[in-house]
């Protein structure tokens, strides 16, 4: 069984240019998945939000757009054009007033292409060209964009180089450190884009490896065993294997924990099962054939028992089957393995698609058989029972 991860990572260059309409802004970016991988040629959806006054500020302007990568996973949009939410305090991105406040681009990813967005990052949107500011002001007409645009191309064209040298207007940018400069005096900004949230240790994360599976916090988790059984001494009676934490259980009351399977590994010939079976809800549940296994948030009296908790896994999922009072069948695409609630001291039997089978006899040795059924089975109690609960574990029949 592969995984897949569903954490992706978006390495991006933001480009901001304006067309001559200046209702839109260009954003461009590379997207990869966490190993490194470009995601070329992929649809995916992006979510552009546009926040006033901080990283976490209110949502001034929302949009999504539906795009695709290229080969080298390069994909382009345009802040503007895209598909409006409506979740914004402005309904339209040209009613944005960008000298009302400082704004943030905020934005979002589903690699599928589908609805199911995940945070890619946020940074500061730090200069807006004029004609945007000029369609924003109060005062601004089409006339006044059209005056602001000429002045500010006639003050490109000759401010400052009246000594004849076309070169000392020149300035080099240089980074060190988190620190931004620009040569011959002309300032600096201390770069806090890595992070927005000036919180230093919310992106420390703890990396794990607890029975076999890899997991860093907030992020994903790998698996190194590739199927059941796999694990170390793992068998049909311990599919997750014996490396887990090792009890003893006696008489009391007892709750599986709801991160746990508890595999019973010996114990007596019976178990109370509690919230199963007859009306009373309390169920003297034979450990035989092999004895129980118990799900998470199992309720069990008087185990006298020894036993492994393992961590969940999908690779065998435990089920208790309640066969009082109806049928169970196999699910599509599933193994049952059954390994208790059969008598060993009674019939021994169950019905199987409507035929009574006999899998157990008074001599037999206690812990010697599984008992498995295909998808599609479907298993009832014997006429005979007044309740039968059986424990087992399912696992993908490929």
């Amino acid at each position: 069984m592969k995984r897949t991860f569903t954490t992706l990572l978006l390495t991006a260059a933001a480009l901001w240019a304006m067309a001559q309409a200046p209702n839109a802004i260009c954003y461009s970016a590379l997207a990869h998945d966490v190993f490194g991988n470009v995601l070329a040629n992929q649809e995916i959806t992006i979510r552009l939000s546009v926040l006033r006054d901080g990283p976490t500020g209110s949502v001034e302007y929302q949009e999504i757009h539906k795009t695709q990568t290229n080969d080298q996973g390069l994909f382009n949009v345009n802040l503007g054009e895209g598909e409006i939410t409506g979740n914004g305090a402005q309904d339209e991105f040209r009613n944005i007033d960008w000298a009302n406040g400082t704004y943030w681009l905020k934005v979002e990813m589903d690699a599928t292409g589908g609805q199911n967005f995940e945070m890619m990052g946020v940074s500061r949107i730090l200069s807006v060209v004029y004609a945007l500011h000029a369609n924003t002001a109060d005062h601004a007409t089409r006339s006044d964009t059209a005056l602001v645009a000429q002045t500010a191309l006639t003050a490109v064209q000759t401010i400052g180089d009246d000594d004849g040298d076309p070169t000392n207007e020149i300035q080099t940018l240089s980074k060190n450190g988190n620190v931004i400069e620009l040569s011959n005096g002309g300032g600096q900004v201390v770069d806090e884009v890595d992070d927005a949230d000036n919180d230093p240790t919310n992106e420390l994360q703890t990396l794990s490896f607890q029975n076999g599976e890899l997991s860093i916090s907030g992020g994903n988790t790998i698996s190194f065993y590739e199927a059941p059984f796999s694990a170390p001494g793992s068998s049909a009676d311990l599919p997750l294997g014996i490396v887990g934490e090792h009890i003893v259980l006696t008489t009391g009351d007892y709750i599986v924990p709801p991160d746990k399977v508890f595999f019973v590994t010996s114990g007596g010939p019976n178990v109370i099962l509690n919230g199963y079976g007859n009306l009373t809800g309390i169920h003297v549940h034979p450990t035989t054939p092999n004895m129980p296994v118990f799900p998470p948030n199992t309720h069990i009296t008087d185990c006298m028992c020894t036993g492994i908790l393992i961590d969940t896994s999908s690779f065998a999922q435990p089920v208790i089957i309640d066969l009082t009072f109806g049928s169970y069948l196999v699910p599509s695409g599933k193994v049952l393995f059954i390994k208790s609630g059969i008598p060993n001291d009674q019939t021994g039997k169950l019905v199987v698609n409507n035929v009574l089978m006999e899998f157990l006899r008074p001599n037999f040795t206690r812990g010697t058989r599984i008992i498995s059924f295909p998808a599609g089975t479907i298993i009832k109690k014997p006429n005979d029972l007044n309740e039968m609960v059986l424990t087992g574990y399912l696992i993908d029949a490929n």
